[in-house]
């Protein structure tokens, strides 16, 4: 039965509070979102709901939906919402199916995470709607956003660039402090004008930062509970090795992502073929880059310091020796080995729909 947004205000009492955990990415947040989706009914016993509305365990449809209508980017590519009409039809079946969602429970406050809505909803406009939508049902918030030097940031990323259909080389990009998302002050500092200092909550992405060195028990501590009432899960880690990461580079050329708004399904499960059988250490950028790169952010990242951690001495503790003087070249290999692959790949993965087209007929 549909229920209409006043009745539900008159009926369904809201939310305590609502813990919104907001990456970046590549700080654990695969981990952490996993960790949640296994434990859900283990935080329904404590009093804490987990939605499945907005996705089973990276809650990125929050995103999709609320991101400024004229933003067509992955995901919403991925799910063919490539017009104005659709993109709000999407946010009014995320609405609705999330008072259904309550209805069912009996908890008191929300967690709610993905780093998405770090890094797609970098506009205080989005920000804003995000909490436009929430107010509906919560009563308060506390934001949670883990931050690492940037640089380790990037490195990090760059598997997932390749993954994701990238054929940029640089693992450390060219970027302008003022303008790049990883300026943890610029758009960080958006969140607290929506949500307030008070309810803003950082934390440095550090082994030996967390509690007992892991960032599980660190967020079930943050979030008052008993780290013994819940089952414990291996890290996730999406890092592949340097071969697959050039390989992709190269064939990501001939199979891309997409072509268009639309995705391409001649690419089919490659990147899950990749991600689950090729992992390993990826490619690295030399010391002097890496160096020079985290220069980039000294200005920025001294006055984050200054605001949220004045305590420490600096706001990130960073080791550049483990990053080699010298560093593995980038080897080109002859294009047209990648150009025969991609189409015997497409051949195939043409035969496949065909032939699931059929299945589905029958």
């Amino acid at each position: 039965m549909f229920i209409t947004k006043e009745t539900f205000q008159k009926l369904m009492p809201k939310f305590e509070e609502c813990i919104i955990h907001i990456g970046t990415d590549k700080t654990g947040t695969k981990t952490l979102q996993w960790f949640f989706a296994r434990n859900r009914s283990n935080l329904s016993r404590n009093g804490i709901l987990y939605p499945k509305t907005f996705g089973d365990a990276n809650h990125f449809f929050l995103s999709t939906a609320l991101c400024n209508i004229n933003k067509i980017g992955h995901r919403r590519k991925e799910f063919g919402l490539t017009q104005k009409h659709l993109i709000e039809i999407f946010r009014n079946e995320i609405s609705d199916s999330f008072r259904k969602e309550i209805q069912k429970e009996n908890c008191t406050k929300l967690l709610i995470s993905s780093e998405s809505l770090y890094v797609n909803m970098n506009t205080i406009e989005e920000i804003q709607r995000l909490k436009n939508f929430l107010d509906e049902f919560v009563n308060k918030y506390k934001i949670v956003v883990y931050i690492r030097p940037q640089h380790e940031h990037q490195i990090s990323g760059f598997s997932t660039r390749c993954l994701m259909g990238s054929t940029d080389k640089q693992i450390l990009p060219r970027v302008k402090e003022k303008k790049s998302y990883i300026n943890y002050e610029k758009i960080i500092g958006m969140w607290v004008h929506v949500f307030n200092d008070e309810n803003i909550f950082p934390k440095i992405f550090a082994r030996k930062e967390f509690l007992d060195e892991n960032i599980k028990k660190d967020f079930i501590s943050f979030l008052g509970l008993n780290w013994n009432d819940f089952e414990d899960i291996e890290n996730r880690n999406s890092s592949i090795s340097a071969n697959a990461q050039q390989f992709l580079l190269e064939i990501n050329q001939y199979l891309p992502e997409f072509i268009g708004n639309k995705k391409n399904p001649n690419r089919g499960d490659l990147r899950l073929l990749i991600s689950s059988t090729q992992k390993g250490k990826g490619l690295f950028p030399n010391r002097k880059e890496s160096e020079n790169f985290f220069k980039i952010f000294t200005e920025s990242n001294e006055s984050f310091r200054k605001k949220w951690f004045p305590e420490r001495r600096e706001l990130f503790e960073v080791d550049f020796t483990k990053y080699p003087e010298q560093v593995r070249q980038y080897q080109e290999i002859d294009s047209s080995f990648f150009k025969i692959f991609a189409e015997l790949w497409t051949a195939k993965q043409e035969q496949i729909i065909q032939l699931q087209k059929k299945l589905e007929l029958k």
